[in-house]
This record gives structure tokens, sequence and C-alpha cells, in this order.
């Protein structure tokens, strides 16, 4: 294969030695890891916010449930995608998406919406089927003899990525700021802002 082709390119589909891809081969690391962190630095705050905008126990288990119904309906489409167009154009569709979901689910809190909330949180699970096409990418840029290797080694962010998830919301929740910002920036939106900034990063 063409030693140019990088992630953003769909020729990248003949296996070939993984050193010539290590920087895409990073990038997929840091996307599953986004995954892993979006989902946990959620999690502990979300009830917390679906009271505050009004919700009872139907729209925490609505919210809990849209995402990974809308995870499991998109990650076979984005893979059937990726088979007819470049890798970069599909995974910069779902992190636009990601980043657009985590808007909505931060905002919200000043629009006093739990379909807002529920929104977003149904287009970050739409988003997340970059994971699969980060592990569908491995496997076609490494050759056969460290295939095997990579793929493991992208379970390493996404493991770490659960840990680190609770630590940012432990450092939320420790935030304080003055009236005027609490109405933005509090314990249930700083999840949801930080990572479109880490989305939008990638």
């Amino acid at each position: 294969p063409d030693p140019g082709v990088r992630l953003g390119d769909h020729r990248a589909s003949a296996p070939h030695s993984a050193t010539l891809y290590h920087p895409s081969l990073v990038l997929n690391g840091f996307i599953i890891m986004a995954l892993s962190v979006e989902y946990s630095i959620i999690m502990p705050s979300l009830l917390k916010y679906v009271n505050r905008l009004g919700g009872k126990n139907l729209a925490f288990a609505t919210s809990l449930a849209v995402f990974p119904m809308m995870s499991a309906v998109s990650r076979p489409i984005a893979g059937y995608l990726s088979d007819f167009y470049a890798f970069g154009r599909i995974y910069t569709t779902t992190l636009v998406i990601v980043v657009v979901g985590n808007l909505l689910y931060a905002s919200a809190w000043w629009l006093g919406s739990l379909v807002v909330l529920i929104v977003g949180r149904m287009l970050t699970g739409i988003g997340g089927a970059n994971v699969d096409l980060a592990m569908a990418f491995t496997a076609r840029v490494t050759s056969s003899s460290e295939r095997t290797k990579w793929i493991v080694r992208m379970q390493i962010p996404r493991m770490m990525g659960m840990v680190f998830g609770p630590i940012f919301q432990l450092c939320f929740t420790s935030l304080r700021f003055n009236d005027g910002l609490d109405s933005i920036l509090n314990e249930e939106t700083l999840p949801g802002y930080f990572m479109c900034l880490w989305a939008s990063v990638l």
C-alpha cells in the first residue's frame, strides 16, 4: 500500500507495517478513550441533572437508555459507510455529532429542557460509532503479525477512560463559580462542555 495513506484515506485497507500509521493509531487511542471518558464522566451527575430539570425516574431511565440504543443503531451504519467513504470523513462526521450532542446536553441546563438533554444524549450515542471505526481502522492498517497486539493495545485507552471520567467529574464537583457563571458552568454542565472541547481537539 501507499505509505502516504493515513486515517482520512479510504485506501487504508491493505495490511502494512503499523510503524507507518503510528500517528493515526495514537489518534485512534484518544478517540476510543474519549467515548469511555464521555460515558463515565456523565453518569455520576446525570440523575441530579435530570432531577434539577424536573425529571423523575422515567426521564432518568430514558436519558440512560438512549445513549446505548442510538450507539447500537449507528455502529453498523457507520461500518457500512466506511466501506465506501474515507475513514477520515466518517470519523469527522461522528466527532461533529459528538460535539453537537454534548453541547445540547450542557445547554439543557439554561434552556431548562429535559428534551434537549435527551436529544443530546441520543446524538452522543450516535457519535459513539467512532469507537468501532477505530478498531476497524486498526485491523485494516496492521499486518496479521501485528494486528492482535495493536487491537489489544487499543483496549488500554478504553479502560483508562473509565478511570479518568469519574476523576474529572470529581474535579468538576469541587469547582465553584460566581452567581453569574454558575447558571452556565456547574457540575452538571461542565462534563458536556469538557467533552465538546475534547472532541473538537480530536
